[in-house]
């Protein structure tokens, strides 16, 4: 059910001192749709990489390989940066034996396991979230994410687990899995092609949620939280996108990380003062948020960021990106918390403070 056309697109771009033969060279594989693909061409396009490496008295140019097999492709030695949160990182790093640098954050997890409105698995027709992910594990019904390799199928394992006693993996799981393009999951369930997809406004579902065709469960950013703490916190947590690096390549070229860094920084508050204008500047905008209109990018803006409900979906509780790429003491400690919670339920790696470290800019 792969029908994401962008799903080994590997499509290439530069930003930074391109022209230089003395700036360090940097990939990044990055998924190419999506808040952090509007904050990644933003920060390129005002020319955010450059001007930080001037302020850093270094020099860096950034190969940018837009795909949604950004973590593979990382994992496998072909990109220096990825996006990927520190509960993946937390399992990536000791079982691949890659030290792991966290640098940043990007996003929350901003994913829910959407199901179609007034259909079978609605909580009102169930009697309940519990009761409708009942019936979706006794009817065997298709559950489909965009790829094992995402935070939302690392999450939805602890959710599941921790809420309604049932695994989300991959051998000997309990939900009968499927895999679909990340940005076809809300018209699927739509259509009824899926009985659950792990989507999101700002993930494609924008119009089905838009004309009350489709719904969340719940939302992992709310739930996995609430599970592991056993109350919420302000943004929820794990964390969809980190900002990583190998600690190696940290190590060996820190300013070039700080530039990146800063580039991130300053397009996230470039959008977070006003992120309609931004997300509805140009068409290309539009397209890169993976808005099929601009009608589309202001749901996703006034939903996600806003938090303005509809008449068929109450207002979520936190935004879809973060205020600051920084990350304070309380946010590491808290991080760190939930990793350690996580792997004493036997869901991460319970060496993974051996592999994974927070650096703060």
């Amino acid at each position: 059910m792969n029908t994401n056309s962008n799903g080994g697109d590997q499509n290439v771009d530069k930003a930074g001192n391109v022209d230089d033969e003395d700036a360090t060279e940097v990939i990044a594989a990055v998924p190419p749709t999506g808040w952090w693909a509007v904050l990644r061409k933003l920060a390129s396009d005002e020319g955010y990489y450059k001007q930080a490496a001037e302020e850093l008295g270094t020099k860096a140019v950034f190969t940018f390989k837009n795909t949604w097999d950004d973590v593979p492709t990382w994992t496998s030695g072909k990109a220096d940066i990825a996006q990927f949160g520190a509960l993946e990182a937390s399992r990536i790093g000791p079982r691949r034996e890659i030290p792991i640098t966290v640098f940043g954050k990007f996003v929350p997890l901003n994913f829910g396991p959407m199901v179609k409105t007034g259909g079978k698995y609605d909580p009102k027709k169930t009697g309940g979230v519990k009761q409708s992910i009942d019936k979706i594990v006794n009817d065997n019904a298709k559950f489909g994410i965009g790829s094992w390799g995402g935070a939302d199928a690392t999450a939805y394992d602890v959710a599941m687990a921790e809420n309604f006693n049932y695994r989300f993996k991959e051998d000997g799981g309990d939900f009968s899995v499927v895999t679909a393009g990340y940005f076809t999951m809300g018209k699927q369930v739509a259509d009824g092609k899926l009985a659950v997809g792990s989507s999101g406004e700002g993930m494609g579902a924008a119009p089905q949620m838009m004309n009350g065709d489709i719904k969340p469960l719940f939302w992992l950013k709310d739930l996995v939280s609430k599970a592991v703490f056993g109350q919420e916190n302000k943004w929820g947590f794990p964390t969809m996108q980190n900002l990583v690096t190998r600690t190696e390549f940290y190590e060996n070229n820190k300013k070039a990380i700080q530039v990146y860094y800063q580039a991130q920084e300053k397009a996230l508050q470039k959008l977070r003062k006003d992120p309609l204008s931004v997300i509805t500047r140009s068409k290309d905008y539009v397209e890169t948020m993976g808005a099929g209109s601009e009608e589309e990018a202001k749901f996703i803006v006034n939903y996600g960021i806003n938090l303005e409900g509809t008449d068929s979906l109450p207002a979520p509780k936190h935004p879809a990106i973060y205020d600051t790429t920084a990350m304070s003491d309380q946010y590491v400690q808290t991080q760190s918390d939930f990793l350690n919670k996580v792997a004493q339920k036997g869901l991460t790696e319970k060496n993974w403070g051996d592999y994974v470290q927070h650096v703060q800019f």
